[in-house]
């Protein structure tokens, strides 16, 4: 696909405003036995090309996005309205993060004891802020699913359950601001938690012109559980696709998420493309 992006606090990929050209795989294959369905889905999002970058020089040789996703369900519903389900899924990004400073800079880096940390950084200089395959972000729960209504035009669905939730970043670094030549940065330490977990999914679709759907998918760490002021892991995904031919369509993607509870804001991604696609079967 090709398309404009604007992005803002991602942990693991660029963040400001692109041109992109992208190489991607949304696959899902299902096995429906009447009440028994089994689910499997694998998503790759890669694209490499800046423009301008909210932190750094512009046009470096950079990734703009670089996330894999795996995710297996297993779902038993009586007359394939209610039952209980299990799914474990998985999360990473497959190649380096990096920051490319346009000028000589200070870098503060903040751990996770508020101890802070001061190096410097020279233009052109490259600063690793995450390994490969990090962050690494793997969940497995277990609950009641619902679905409300599936036909054709419409399908809404709801799970809700009991989930473990792991985060690893092996002392990777995220970008919180930038004043000047002073860089600050919140190192992110690994997480393991469990709590409660709710899916709710929706599709709309107008024949072969027009579609649309949306995902929440949220988990709450069950230490937050009874407080007034919590910040649940969560991604509020919605695409819209509009048909231009049997070949192309025009897509529109939003994603709000928080990847990790101890991120102090939501982050956004969306983008507007032309994408070239068929439908084999």
């Amino acid at each position: 696909d090709l398309g404009l992006e604007s992005t803002r606090q991602q942990i693991s990929t660029f963040n400001g405003d692109a041109l992109r050209l992208g190489v991607f795989t949304k696959a899902s294959l299902g096995l429906d036995l009447g009440n028994h369905l089994v689910q499997t889905d694998i998503d790759i999002d890669e694209s490499w090309l800046a423009l301008s970058s909210r932190y750094g020089r512009g046009l470096p040789l950079q990734k703009l996005s670089d996330e894999l996703r795996l995710g297996l369900l297993y779902t038993y519903q009586l007359g394939g309205i209610i039952g209980p389900y299990v799914r474990v899924s998985g999360r990473t990004a497959l190649f380096d993060t990096m920051y490319f400073p346009d000028t000589d800079v200070t870098l503060i880096t903040t751990d996770t004891s508020g101890q802070d940390d001061t190096t410097i950084a020279s233009a052109g200089d490259e600063v690793r802020l995450l390994g490969g395959f990090n962050p690494l972000v793997l969940q497995g729960g277990g609950g009641v699913g619902i679905t409300a209504l599936d036909n054709k035009y419409v399908s809404l669905r709801f799970r809700g359950g009991v989930a473990a939730w792991r985060a690893a970043y092996d002392n990777g670094r995220l970008i919180t601001a930038q004043n000047g030549s002073t860089v600050r940065l919140s190192r992110l330490s690994d997480k393991l938690e469990w709590g409660p977990e709710a899916v709710a999914t929706l599709n709309l679709s107008f024949g072969e012109t027009f579609g649309y759907s949306t995902t929440f998918d949220a988990f709450l760490p069950s230490g937050q559980l009874g407080d007034d002021d919590f910040s649940p892991v969560f991604r509020w995904n919605h695409t819209v696709t509009l048909s231009l031919g049997r070949f192309a369509a025009l897509v529109y993607d939003a994603t709000l998420h928080r990847d990790d509870p101890q991120l102090d804001k939501n982050q956004l991604r969306h983008n507007l493309s032309v994408r070239l696609q068929h439908t084999l079967f």
